[in-house]
């Protein structure tokens, strides 16, 4: 029977060499743990966390920090190490990385109410208001881009398109509907920003007793959502029967009643001034007044049921 020549190379090495030199069996759990180890640390950097929602938890505390600090908010001395995130601070998002500790969750929600207990109806109503800007500034300027853009679309395409043709129709009726859409969600955020910019106080008694309009909440995400929903859409119901009428009075005003007006430039102020008709403003007036639409309906529907003879709901 022959001998394993390596038999007797490993008796003459060290113990410590010969067992390097071994080849690894399944049971052996030093050898695993070590080439597992590589895996085991990649991407496992301690100040990266791999849930989603504690960054953003994070994220949410250093804007209202940061809100505080910008508002010039008086913080107490003795709160001041209590709103510190200290190591806090160094956590970034990553998907290998690691998952947050029970006690940095519970660190979190200390500073948080901290935090939010400095924040007064005012200040929340600022940070919300902040929160969502989208509907105080790009959205209305999308909807004047919009708007001008149909405008002068309207003003150009019979000179660009073939009279009596699809094209000529489709975007003929395209412009008529986007420009009334546009103009009631125009109008809609113009209500939004005036009742940002507005110092009225919710429920404000008058003295007399006399009920009061209860003011939109400015800083709920679905009432915004809603309420440019619901412009646009009484826009298009009510003011798309003007929208021609409305478009028409515009041309009139820039251009004359003669369309050869517009190469000369013979249009002055007062020919604009008195061009344009009231029924140009009713889109926008829809949209921003859907309360009015809603009265003036109900005032229909009240007359209706008294001309058919029915009785009126209480």
């Amino acid at each position: 029977m022959l001998n394993d020549p390596t038999d007797g190379i490993a008796a003459d090495l060290p113990r410590d060499q010969a067992a390097a030199t071994a080849p690894p069996h399944v049971g052996d759990g030093p050898v695993l743990d070590k080439q597992r180890e590589p895996e085991a640390k990649k991407g496992t950097e301690p100040c990266c966390i791999c849930s989603e929602q504690f960054i953003k938890n994070l994220d949410q505390i250093r804007k209202i920090k940061r809100f505080l600090f910008e508002e010039k908010v008086n913080i107490k001395p003795q709160d001041v190490a209590q709103i510190d995130l200290g190591a806090l601070n160094n956590l970034i998002y990553g998907r290998q990385g690691r998952l947050p500790t029970p006690s940095e969750w519970r660190i979190l929600d200390e500073k948080l109410s901290v935090l939010t207990s400095y924040l007064d109806p005012t200040l929340k109503r600022k940070i919300r208001i902040r929160e969502l800007d989208f509907f105080f500034g790009p959205l209305p300027l999308v909807l004047l881009l919009l708007t001008a853009t149909t405008t002068v679309t309207y003003f150009t395409y019979t000179y660009l398109l073939k009279s009596g043709s699809g094209v000529s129709t489709f975007t003929f009726v395209t412009v008529l509907i986007v420009w009334t859409v546009c103009q009631g969600a125009l109008g809609a955020c113009a209500f939004l920003g005036t009742s940002v910019t507005s110092a009225r106080a919710v429920n404000k008694p008058t003295g007399d007793n006399q009920a009061t309009e209860t003011p939109i909440d400015i800083t709920d995400l679905n009432v915004l959502k809603i309420r440019v929903v619901s412009g646009a859409l009484f826009a298009f119901l009510v003011g798309l029967p003007f929208a021609y009428q409305a478009l028409n009075a515009l041309q009139t005003a820039f251009f004359g009643p003669d369309p050869q007006n517009q190469v000369s430039g013979s249009a002055n102020p007062s020919t604009i001034l008195s061009g344009i008709s009231w029924v140009v403003f009713v889109p926008f007036i829809v949209g921003f007044s859907t309360n009015f639409v809603l009265a003036v309906l109900d005032r229909v529907i009240e007359a209706l049921r008294g001309l058919l003879g029915m009785a009126s709901h209480a």
